[in-house]
């Protein structure tokens, strides 16, 4: 329920105006539903206006401050911080029912205050409790298990796991020792991953900078990209081309004339890079083609006297729009369905969100939603749809399709047992 109210408040804010078919293609549910949720909105009171135009009803979500910029979040009412409390409670110890239900003390209970005082105190009596703990079940928050204990099921609280330094030291010998053919290989190595930095985390070394506030990240990689920054920094690469002397991946060191036009920092790869074009010198200035520098490749920046007027430009403006990690590639347009499984929706939408050129079709009988966009990188954004599985359906393009049955097939090959005489 709470995902589909946050998914409707997000669509209002987009496209202003939905019709209740729209609505209802959105959250993939039936016309009495569809007024449903309308009315919950109203209930947290979210203005909405209504108006017909050829039997049809359309809805706008009405700001009180036009200026104001659009908030994205149901807010906090009394009801979901009642239900986090119960939420956290479970996750420190999973429990029956009754068990949990005895950890509070609920008004109205045959028994003083005082008999209670080492309980969790809750505003709302036994029946209202109950139907909190019915309402947390229907909207898939808790689950039971096989021995009738309840447990969180980290579906909108993510869940908290404590470990002791012995005990991550062991998971992260078990998780390196497991094959790449191993099901879920690239889920467990990013786990593995994440592992080696809490491992590291007792002795950092040197102190990151003071600008950075980091979770995830070695402070030795952000003393680097600190370095980096200082360097380009330096330079009046924003007015001026810069001459760069780098290494290039095979090792041959190179020098260009380059023009800034973005700094991109990559989160994903912890890099820092140059997007812009490089130029030549002979017989005149004389633009040559885009191209992108890993920072950290980069041993020398050196002032010149050519103007940039190009630098954070909507060209290269354009080109960061399209990419989809970090890639000059030709655009392709793709074209792509998913079926409406777990938390497929909710992945394409938050993808949406970070893809200007992006948009989502909704295809209710077949329980699909088709997703396009114009991407640069087809490669990484294969990577990222082999997380999908079955639910993912390449329509086009063809080079795109080759790269998933690629992979599929090299897969397969790791399963084919060599024959010994």
């Amino acid at each position: 329920m709470e995902e589909k109210l946050q998914t409707l408040i997000h669509a209002f804010y987009e496209q202003k105006e939905l019709s209740a078919k729209d609505i209802q293609n959105l959250l993939v549910c039936n016309r009495a539903s569809t007024y449903n949720y309308i009315e919950r909105l109203k209930e947290r009171g979210f203005e909405l206006e209504s108006t017909t135009r050829n039997k049809t009803a359309y809805y706008t979500l009405i700001s009180e401050d036009p200026s104001a910029p659009p908030v994205y979040y149901l807010p906090i009412s009394k009801e979901i911080l009642r239900k986090y409390n119960v939420i956290q409670n479970l996750q420190r110890k999973h429990d029956t029912a009754k068990l949990l239900k005895d950890r509070y003390f609920l008004p109205g209970n045959n028994s003083k205050t005082d008999d209670n005082c080492d309980k969790l105190p809750m505003d709302i009596t036994k029946t209202a409790f109950d139907n909190l703990w019915n309402a947390l079940i229907q909207e898939k928050e808790i689950a039971i298990t096989s021995d009738g204990t309840y447990h969180a099921t980290g579906r909108s609280v993510p869940i908290l796991h404590h470990f002791s330094k012995e005990t991550v030291s062991k998971l992260l010998e078990q998780v390196k020792l497991l094959p790449a053919a191993s099901p879920y290989h690239s889920q467990l190595n990013s786990i593995a991953h994440k592992l080696e930095i809490i491992k590291l985390s007792d002795n950092l070394g040197s102190v990151s900078s003071p600008n950075y506030l980091t979770y995830g990240k070695q402070h030795e990689m952000l003393e680097e990209i600190n370095q980096w920054m200082k360097k380009l920094s330096d330079s009046s690469y924003a007015e001026k081309l810069i001459r760069i002397t780098y290494k290039t991946k095979a090792g041959q060191m190179l020098t260009i004339l380059f023009q800034t036009g973005l700094v991109i920092y990559s989160v994903e790869k912890a890099k820092l890079y140059l997007l812009g074009k490089e130029y030549t010198e002979e017989p005149a200035l004389t633009e040559k083609y885009n191209s992108i520098i890993d920072m950290s490749r980069i041993s020398t920046i050196e002032n010149t006297d050519f103007p940039n007027d190009s630098y954070r430009s909507t060209t290269y403006q354009h080109i960061f729009s399209e990419m989809f990690s970090i890639s000059l590639e030709e655009p392709l347009m793709v074209k792509v369905r998913f079926d409406l499984e777990a938390n497929v929706k909710r992945k394409i939408h938050y993808l949406k969100q970070h893809r200007s050129g992006a948009s989502i079709t909704y295809f209710p009988e077949e329980n699909q939603l088709e997703y396009q966009d114009t991407i640069r990188g087809l490669g990484d954004f294969a990577n990222y749809l082999r997380q999908f599985g079955r639910s993912v359906h390449v329509i086009e393009p063809a080079s795109l399709k080759d790269k998933m049955n690629f992979s599929i097939d090299r897969t397969l090959s790791r399963y084919e047992e060599d024959e010994y005489e």
